[in-house]
């Protein structure tokens, strides 16, 4: 009875060891997740190579057995001590063993946590490693967990986002974080976004930058010093966000003293350019006061063209001042900012404009071409041919002479061929050159026939018209 007995026991026991080995040996799927760390020692945090090969042996732990832990809490102190040992030593190994686990939920959470680890341990390695990733939504999940936890250093945190491989992921991410970067250390920003490789048309410059201006306008035009040698693109990019919050009423010293004190002179320049229509709209600034300032750059091309906008946009405000200021000034720079200035104020008051240039002692052939043309634009006929029998240069007379024939031709054919047979500023073979450009199957000894025959003309140009296919013009 003692040996049945035994015997009995012996067979529980074996029976039980083998049950026990059966549940307790790991899934033939899960053998390669456990991360063998032999052989292999602890490297130094700023080594590059993240898998050494010297080292004790070291007892490592069953990943899938700590990721199916029922406990939160337990589960996540195994996890993040498992990683702090795993990613310190064999970093790769550890990542490739979360990479088999079948269970998306599972693996999301080890790249959490491995991540995390890493980040810790030698960051430099796993931005390094993220950067020659595939596009893997699963870790770009745990990245943004990953910059969740490193939100205190927002310079950290946005480099992580910008590995993030889906692009509207990343771009939102990167938004949120460049929102609060640009509220926080605007400057610090600003750096980043001129720098950042990841971003659609400048979008980061137009973020931070509109953040900027809109809390700092003043040290928003400052901050451009800072990237002398910029690209134009990124630059123009940046001045466009500082135009759109640009408040001429708000206009004050500081902001002033900001551009005068930009760096070097054609950022100035530039930024002048770009503000001077709002800085015109100004009640602080008078014309003298931007005549100061722009007369703090140095003479040539852009100087020369800030003169003549000033002018011509003052025409808007005060056009004697704006006449005379471009008066005060000298040589070619005086002529064609007088002739800027006449472009915009013939349009408001085209007899107060006639009456101005008629004050002047000498004749300026390229005013008196722009005024010439300008009142036949308003069929103002005296005004016009006065101002073009007064360009002195002949071809600029004959040139304008046919241009303002063929815009009065344009506006009506009677009124038009009138004027070309009596223009004395156009030859006479001009005339009848332009005339059989117009009526290219008749032959005409004289201008003056063509007045004579006018009715016929057009009457049977009207005719060859309507049997035109489609009404095409003649040819």
């Amino acid at each position: 009875m003692k040996k049945i007995l035994l015997v009995s026991i012996l067979v529980c026991l074996t029976v039980g060891i083998f049950i026990f080995n059966i549940f307790s040996k790991p899934d033939h799927n899960d053998q390669q997740l456990i991360v063998k760390i032999n052989d292999i020692s602890t490297p130094d945090i700023n080594t590059p190579n993240i898998n050494s090969a010297n080292s004790p042996k070291i007892e490592a732990p069953n990943l899938s057995t700590i990721i199916a832990i029922e406990d939160e809490k337990e589960r996540q102190h195994q996890l993040t001590q498992y990683f702090n040992k795993a990613m310190l030593v064999k970093p790769l190994d550890a990542i490739k063993g979360i990479e088999q686990l079948k269970n998306q939920q599972y693996k999301e959470y080890g790249y959490q946590f491995a991540l995390l680890a890493w980040s810790n341990s030698n960051l430099d390695a796993l931005l390094n490693w993220l950067q020659k990733l595939e596009p893997n939504p699963i870790m770009d999940s745990a990245l943004l967990k990953l910059i969740d936890a490193h939100s205190s250093d927002i310079t950290l945190a946005v480099e992580i986002a910008e590995q993030i491989s889906d692009m509207p992921v990343r771009v939102e991410a990167i938004s949120n974080l460049a929102t609060r970067w640009a509220e926080s250390n605007p400057q610090e920003a600003l750096l980043w976004a001129f720098n950042a490789t990841k971003q659609e048309n400048n979008q980061w410059i137009e973020l931070v930058m509109d953040i900027f201006a809109k809390n700092d306008i003043a040290g928003a035009i400052s901050a451009l010093s800072q990237f002398d040698g910029a690209d134009q693109e990124k630059i123009h990019t940046a001045i466009q966000m500082i135009i759109n919050r640009f408040d001429p009423g708000l206009l004050n010293a500081n902001t002033l003293a900001s551009i005068e004190s930009l760096t070097p002179e054609d950022m100035r320049a530039l930024v002048i350019g770009a503000l001077l229509p709002l800085l015109i709209a100004s009640e602080l600034l008078s014309l003298n006061d931007l005549d100061r300032l722009i007369g703090q750059l140095a003479p040539g091309d852009i100087k020369d063209q800030l003169y003549q906008d000033l002018a011509s946009s003052w025409v808007y405000e005060d056009p004697q001042e704006a006449i005379a200021y471009a008066n005060s000034l000298s040589g070619i720079t005086r002529d064609v900012t007088i002739n800027a200035v006449i472009a915009n104020w013939m349009v408001e008051d085209l007899e107060a404009t006639d009456a101005w240039l008629g004050t002047l002692d000498e004749n300026i052939d390229i005013v008196s071409d722009t005024l010439g043309r300008g009142a036949a634009e308003q069929s103002h006929i005296e005004i016009s041919d006065k101002w073009l029998d007064a360009i002195e240069n002949n071809e600029m007379r004959t040139k304008a002479s046919i241009d303002v024939v063929r815009s009065y031709y344009n506006d009506d054919v009677a009124a038009g061929i009138y004027h070309l047979v009596y223009q004395k500023n156009i030859s006479t073979q001009i005339k009848l050159n332009i005339l059989h450009e117009l009526y290219p199957n008749e032959v005409f000894i004289t201008p003056r026939e063509v007045l004579d025959e006018l009715g016929r003309l057009e009457g049977l140009r009207s005719a060859i018209d309507e049997q035109q296919p489609n009404n095409e013009p003649e040819k």
